[in-house]
């Protein structure tokens, strides 16, 4: 989603999806809820669970949280009980800083501090990719390589589409529905860890063995049933 989108989604504004077993949870989050332009995208298993664990960090602090609460709320010390309460949500500015300064941490952005009087003199960042436009093109990206369907695709971006040859309506469970199997065609290009896209991958293994098991009972329980049925006649 954009930047300018994030200080006002709110915990409602997330629903938990059970895609495939608790490991497979994620978010659908709806984006500028009650205006023209909302819309429906969805996060990853590995965003979901850094979601959970910062809100139960925020539940430990003394923080009641409620739908109406923000997602993401303003840097509080845990050990002043009313600014842990009355949770504010981040600012556009600070959620922008901390962005920076995590790229720069990362090694994704370099630092350039230029001497005094000359112009821009300051600290600013050598911009090879576009601060907010990097993360949607990594996310456009990724859901072209996992042959998502196009219209789908802009559609989870918040992009206006005609939608002449393609049935969608926003309040149609159907047509949620028809996001997240997109959706969820992309996950193992978006995970970021190598631990959960391992993980997602045994998970995935597991549940074709488990078929295959049972693929394997059944064909035992007809053969046992053929018997019986052999001995009868």
């Amino acid at each position: 989603m954009r930047l300018g989108a994030l200080p006002e989604i709110r915990i409602g504004d997330l629903e938990l999806i059970d895609t495939a077993g608790d490991s497979s949870q994620i978010y659908e989050i709806t984006v500028h809820e009650g205006y023209r332009e909302e819309y429906v995208t969805f996060c990853t298993p590995e965003c979901t669970k850094a979601i959970k664990s910062y809100l139960e960090y925020r539940e430990r602090s003394g923080e009641k949280l409620t739908d109406d609460s923000p997602l993401i709320r303003e840097q509080f010390n845990p050990h002043e009980p009313f600014r842990v309460k009355h949770a504010r949500p981040m600012s556009y500015k600070t959620i922008q800083k901390i962005l920076r300064d995590n790229l720069v941490q990362s090694g994704e952005r370099t630092m350039v501090h230029t001497g005094a009087g000359s112009p821009g003199a300051g600290a600013r960042q050598r911009k090879d990719v576009p601060l907010i436009h990097g993360f949607r093109k990594f996310f456009n990206t990724a859901l072209l390589n996992a042959d998502v369907n196009p219209i789908t695709k802009e559609l989870l971006m918040g992009h206006s589409v005609r939608l002449d040859d393609f049935y969608y309506d926003k309040d149609s469970k159907k047509s949620k529905q028809k996001l997240l199997d997109e959706h969820v065609k992309a996950i193992d290009n978006l995970t970021i860890s190598e631990e959960n896209r391992l993980g997602l991958k045994v998970q995935e293994l597991t549940a074709k063995a488990d078929e295959m098991m049972q693929l394997r009972l059944d064909m035992e329980s007809m053969k046992h049933d053929m018997a019986m049925i052999r001995k009868k006649d």
